[in-house]
Order: structure tokens, then C-alpha cells, then sequence
């Protein structure tokens, strides 16, 4: 069993950088995680609506030829299901159980194009909250070590 993050755009922070390693040093023990990230099509700010699709359809053809087959792939949205930590875990126990990769998807500044959010097999949102896409990356990933930590019956904190 796998976990892939599609992001876009680098982490052009260090304390985002450090923060993702160091989940993902956590997580590996547990299963293998991959994080791809894609670069973002640039739009201008205020740009049409139209414009702004445009760049989300280009997007959506980037990430499809990033997901594994036969993966089970979760769009963040903020239109998707909420969970607790505990709630999460369980998901994402009964998704490791049948599919061997995970694909969780994270939209660039704009979101994510209405053909991702529909080929996505499940959607969840992190927060009702808006996060900046770079910190939904660093957010998802402290919730799945958190949700291996509770699967494997083992205390969060060190």
C-alpha cells in the first residue's frame, strides 16, 4: 500500500519544506508516501472566470497523467466530507485495506477543475476553513501520520 499527494507548485518556504520531510519521515515506517508536484498555470490576478477555468482544465490534464491506475484518489475540496482525526483514520484504514495506492489531490491557488473533483473516487475537506494550498500539503500530511498513528493503536506524541 502507497500514498501519492499531487500538489502544485514547490514549497518555497524552508518551514514548509521542514515540516513536510518530517511528516513524511514519520509516515514512512508505516507505508510509502510520494508527494509529485506539479507546477501551477499562472493566472493574473483578477482574471475572468473563463481564464481562470481554462488554467484549471489545463491543470486537470497535469494531474491525470500523474494518477497510478486502479488508485483510489481523494480530492481536497471544501465542498467534501468532514472528519475527525479518529473518523479520518478509520477511512483511510478501510482504504488501504482494499486499494493499493491512495491518491490524495491538492488543487493549486484556484482549486481544482469540476472534471477532477468528479473523477475523484472521494472528496474530503481538511477544515470549513481556507488554507493556501501549500499549507493544505503540510496539513494532510500531519492528518494521515496521525491517522497511522491511531490505526496502529500507537500514542500520538513522542
Amino acid at each position: 500500500m502507497s500514498i501519492t499527494i499531487i500538489a502544485f507548485g514547490k514549497l518555497k518556504h524552508n518551514y514548509l519544506q521542514l515540516a513536510v520531510q518530517d511528516y513524511v519521515a514519520r509516515i514512512q515506517p508505516f507505508t510509502t508516501i510520494h508527494i509529485k508536484e506539479i507546477q501551477e498555470i499562472k493566472v493574473e490576478e483578477g482574471a475572468k472566470e473563463s481564464i481562470i477555468l481554462q488554467a484549471l482544465h489545463q491543470e486537470a490534464e497535469l494531474i491525470n497523467r500523474h494518477i497510478p491506475e486502479h488508485s483510489f484518489v481523494i480530492a481536497l475540496d471544501l465542498g467534501g466530507k468532514a472528519m475527525d482525526s479518529e473518523q479520518f483514520a478509520r477511512y483511510l484504514d478501510v482504504k488501504m485495506a482494499s486499494s493499493s495506492t491512495i491518491v490524495f489531490l491538492i488543487g493549486s491557488a484556484h482549486g481544482l477543475h469540476p472534471s477532477i473533483k468528479d473523477k475523484a473516487n472521494a472528496s474530503i475537506t481538511l477544515s470549513p476553513l481556507t488554507f493556501p494550498h501549500t499549507l493544505a500539503r503540510v496539513i494532510l500530511c500531519e492528518q494521515i501520520y496521525r491517522a497511522l498513528k491511531i490505526i496502529h493503536n500507537q500514542p500520538y506524541h513522542k
